[in-house]
Parts: C-alpha cells; structure tokens; sequence
C-alpha cells in the first residue's frame, strides 16, 4: 500500500493506525487500552492469591451500576415503543381526520356548483362567498395536516 501525494505525517498517523488496530486484534481491547495507559505493569496477575476487599468492592459496584444501566435501558425501551405506537395511533387519527374534511370540502365544493348555477352573472349571493371562504378554509387545514404527516 503506497500513500502517494500524502505528507509524511499522514503517512505517519496511518502506519500508526494500522499498528493500534494489529495491537488491538493480538492483545485485545483491554490489552491496548492498559498499554496506552502505562497500566501493563501494574496490573494484578490472575494468579496471585485471593482477591482483596477492594477488589471486591469495586466488582459489586460494577455489577450494580451494569443493572443500573440495564434497568435504563429498559425503561428507556418502553417509553420508546409506547411513544412509537402513540405516534402512529395520532398519525391514523390524523388521517381520518383528513379523509373527514375532504368528505365535508367535496360536499362544499359541490354546493357552491350548485348555488353559483342558480346565480346570475349579474348578482351572487352571499352564501357564494360565504362557501367559497370556508371551501379555501378547509383546504388551508387539510394542507396544513397533510405536511405535518
């Protein structure tokens, strides 16, 4: 593999890169981390005698902070698939919603056709406008609610 065109402290991460992954896969993650750490020395051999209090200690804290997180992530679960079906039973009542005032602006559509024929060029009614106000109303809210899905 040959980085051409890169600088050399490009090339130089990259090497260090591939280096930390190889490190990674041979030792482990935890193996790499204490490295980077300066930690390798210290640790306690598996086999040096029996765990100490403190050691003790910092395993039941840990175990307790994993259920704390577990019982989280559960709970943040639930709240997440109840407010999932939430969402689609507004989405469903929106839509019905919808399909109702599209019933109700064919019907007002088809009524204004109907006044506007008994009207004269001359003269229109009042309920012309009226419908036609209401007509552009309700076309304004169904618009709004189809963005909004």
């Amino acid at each position: 593999m040959t980085l051409r065109g890169k600088s050399s402290s490009c090339r130089t991460g990259v090497v260090f890169w591939l280096c930390l992954i190889l490190a990674s896969q041979m030792l482990g993650t935890f193996g790499v981390a204490s490295i980077m750490a300066g930690q390798w020395a210290t640790q306690p051999s598996s086999n040096s005698g029996p765990p100490r209090a403190d050691d003790k200690r910092e395993m039941e804290d840990l175990k307790q902070k994993r259920n704390a997180e577990e019982t989280a992530e559960a709970v943040a679960h639930d709240q997440s698939s109840s407010s999932a079906r939430r969402k689609r039973a507004l989405a469903k009542a929106n839509f019905e919603q919808m399909k109702h005032d599209t019933d109700q602006l064919a019907d007002l559509a088809r009524a204004l056709q109907e006044e506007l024929g008994r009207s004269n060029t001359n003269v229109l009614s009042l309920d012309v406008i009226d419908k036609a106000g209401k007509i552009e109303k309700l076309a304004k809210k169904i618009r709004g609610s189809a963005k909004g899905i």
